[in-house]
């Protein structure tokens, strides 16, 4: 497996966004000492049967997987506005839906530890492949559910179109002022 040229720089992206979105920052009554403690078991929750990657549920009560605000955060900063601008490389790809491979590599970042609770030190393939490969396979089952998987396909659309407005305001050139402009296919 090719890892992208970033890949230090997404669990630097990762880690920094982390903290916040996941409300990974103890309580100002947990005594100091606690920190690290109180951060661990609050880690170890989310990463718990993959909570990190949920967000809620639907309109119809139903989980929404892959679809963590924070992993939106991890895209559009690694994939679209980040210091390799992975779209712009690819933007047949990237302009109308983020791949799958890319929200499985995100979400991979996710898991830190391997199976006895040891931290990797580096983002490599060695390190991560199966978690990557475990992820992708997570991935596909929900692009094959009749139900999650629509969503998921309409999810990284909207995702990709967040992205490009993104990185169009690095490049200088806002879209947002163009959505008046239509074509009309009969």
């Amino acid at each position: 497996m090719t890892w992208p040229p970033g890949r230090s720089d997404l669990k630097k992206i990762a880690i920094s966004i982390a903290s916040s979105a996941y409300s990974l920052s103890p309580p100002a009554d947990i005594p100091v000492e606690e920190h690290a403690a109180w951060v661990e078991a609050a880690a170890a929750e989310l990463l718990d049967g993959g909570r990190f990657l949920r967000f809620g549920l639907d309109e119809l009560g139903k989980t929404r997987n892959f679809v963590h605000p924070v992993l939106l955060q991890a895209i559009v900063l690694l994939s679209y506005t980040g210091a390799h601008h992975v779209a712009h490389r690819q933007p047949a790809v990237f302009r109308k839906e983020v791949p799958l491979k890319c929200l499985a590599l995100v979400c991979t970042v996710g898991l830190k530890k391997n199976g006895n609770s040891k931290s990797y030190s580096k983002f490599t393939s060695k390190e991560y492949e199966s978690v990557y490969h475990s992820m992708l396979a997570l991935l596909n089952d929900v692009m094959k559910d009749p139900y999650h998987g629509p969503k998921l396909v309409q999810q990284l659309r909207e995702w990709a179109k967040i992205g490009w407005v993104e990185a169009s305001k690095l490049d200088g050139v806002d879209m947002s002022k163009h959505h008046h402009l239509h074509v009309q296919l009969d």
